[in-house]
């Protein structure tokens, strides 16, 4: 569990993420997962990961429960302790969309003794956190004229996506930020673009290459949240509750041309045509899987 990690701290740690060694065309969710802490009892999870040939889902889940008497009673009641994390996100070769729902809550603030006497406060915490991060990376090569012909490549890197937080404890971060991160490495001459880019935005840059030259094409959607329940010893007050979601609707990047202008690539996309319209039927499906989930969870509660 992240504790008092700046909003600027923990988005550093998405911007520092090394770009791993790849194959020619891959596409991964693996370097994702999920904690959930109920007061002792904790639960911390990766991802479920599914590979179709032209993109890969995850879903992310961890659940902690727990019921805890108090020492030297009886007393009118227990303390009850609920976290749980679940998530989901599909990526594609030039696009992913991602999603998770944290909970951590916590009751009630005190238990009075069956008998006169003074009460027990619940001084017990509930924790959660989540990571999503969905990658892609091919080569492709620039097609459409003679080969070594100059050619101005548009880059466009973006990401759209909302997040909600309520409730949790003050004297504890309280994250849920997103950003896409893309690069693109002319490898017959060297030189790259890398743009970063968080919550919601569209960022474009010029790039210079020639037709027959190959481009290492990558991008990352990566997804952090976190959040508490319950009272510290700060003293600030007892808060039962935390709600967290965030919604990465797409991160994706596609490029614009002169006529004729292509990017040939294993995978078959097709760089050239904009998301999110390539990512809509994606978020589609990643939002159909979180409700099932979500419902399946409250009938078992």
């Amino acid at each position: 569990m992240w504790r008092k990690r700046s909003r600027a701290e923990t988005a550093a740690i998405l911007a520092l993420c090394v770009w791993p060694a790849r194959a020619l065309a891959t596409l991964d969710g693996s370097n994702s997962g999920a904690s959930a802490s109920a007061h002792f009892t904790a639960d911390q999870a990766g991802p479920t990961v599914t590979s179709f040939p032209d993109h890969v889902s995850l879903t992310l889940s961890a659940t902690a429960s727990e019921t805890y008497v108090p020492p030297l009673g009886p007393w009118q009641d227990d303390f009850d302790y609920e976290a749980f994390v679940l998530g989901s996100g599909t990526i594609t070769y030039g696009s992913a969309a991602g999603r998770f729902q944290m909970e951590a809550s916590t009751m009630p603030d005190f238990v009075n003794p069956t008998s006169p006497g003074s009460p027990e406060y619940n001084d017990g915490l509930c924790e959660v956190s989540a990571s999503i991060q969905l990658e892609f990376q091919e080569d492709g090569t620039v097609t459409g004229g003679a080969p070594g012909t100059p050619v101005t490549l548009t880059l466009n890197f973006l990401i759209q996506s909302e997040a909600t937080l309520v409730g949790g404890h003050p004297s504890f971060e309280r994250n849920a930020l997103t950003q896409f991160s893309g690069r693109i490495i002319d490898k017959s001459n060297g030189s790259s673009v890398e743009r970063t880019i968080y919550g919601n935005g569209l960022t474009s840059v010029d790039f210079d290459t020639a037709v027959g030259h190959v481009l290492s094409i990558e991008g990352r959607l990566a997804l952090a949240g976190e959040g508490v329940a319950g009272r510290s010893t700060a003293s600030f007050g007892f808060f039962p509750q935390f709600l967290g979601s965030l919604d990465a609707s797409i991160g994706g990047l596609w490029m614009t041309g002169p006529a004729g202008v292509q990017i040939d690539a294993p995978s078959g996309h097709d760089y050239t045509v904009p998301v999110p319209e390539p990512g809509r039927t994606l978020l589609l499906l990643v939002s159909a899987g979180v409700l099932l989930v979500l419902r399946a969870f409250a009938r078992r509660s």
